[in-house]
């Protein structure tokens, strides 16, 4: 007796148009900044420094990636799954899924100055937060002290930056990525490439920090002056769209 079964069976399932971080929306609120301690990555006098790969406290899905990796660079902005590098003028050049919160080349501003990072709350209501406090752009003679987080939100996926106590003497306006000293730095998500991202944009005489406008290029940035900063609690934060059900598509025996 010969007894012959084949059987093949081909599935298809289809997924819709993968979310970019473009899509992301934006609000803007004010809450009251809270100071964490956390883990130092730098104290006192530093400069141009990149973390190592550090584990993130849970998944974060980011541009419809889960990611459970982060590295921190002291320039202002962090990069998903990826350690970051040093680069001068923020989103610009840094490596692709990067979220900056002052994206620009910073320094420590005083003795006191850090950059650290730690997790509030507990599952599934984590944040992980990324502070940098009391800095100032490369070459100013530390007359600028510029305070902020990057929050990463657990279950929302939500990204948020929030702004701690500034003064600013220097006036900052466009960044050409030349390193000059006043440069201002860029302020949201970038994607996968330099043609994906979400940035906040700041125009000293035309435009305030409460009064945000859209970026519509890469190199849009938020500008700083004495009478142009923004206020202590200060939160932009940007929500992802609603993920996209797999469909099923067919099947074929």
């Amino acid at each position: 007796m010969r007894l012959l079964l084949s059987v093949v069976v081909l599935s298809a399932f289809t997924f819709g148009a993968r979310a970019n971080v473009g899509n992301y929306t934006f609000g803007a609120s004010n809450t009251t900044y809270t100071t964490i301690t956390g883990t130092a990555l730098v104290t006192g006098t530093w400069d141009d420094t990149n973390s190592s790969l550090l584990a993130l406290p849970f998944t974060f899905t980011y541009n419809n990636v889960p990611y459970t990796q982060v590295g921190i660079n002291s320039n202002g902005f962090i990069t998903l799954g990826a350690l970051t590098t040093t680069v001068y003028c923020g989103l610009q050049t840094s490596p692709a899924n990067s979220i900056a919160g002052y994206g620009t080349d910073l320094v420590n501003a005083s003795a006191s100055s850090s950059v650290r990072y730690g997790t509030l709350g507990s599952a599934p209501n984590r944040q992980f937060v990324v502070q940098w406090t009391d800095c100032d752009h490369y070459g100013n003679s530390q007359q600028n002290h510029i305070t902020f987080q990057v929050i990463l939100n657990e279950t929302s996926n939500t990204v948020q930056v929030v702004f701690g106590p500034s003064t600013v003497a220097t006036t900052l306006g466009p960044n050409a990525c030349s390193d000059t000293n006043t440069e201002s730095g860029n302020v949201g998500l970038l994607g996968s490439s330099t043609a994906d991202f979400n940035l906040r944009k700041v125009t000293n005489g035309s435009s305030t920090w409460i009064q945000s406008t859209v970026g519509t290029l890469i190199s849009d940035v938020c500008n700083l002056s004495p009478t142009n900063i923004p206020a202590s609690g200060l939160t932009w934060t940007w929500t992802p769209p609603p993920s996209v059900p797999m469909v099923f598509a067919s099947c074929t025996t």
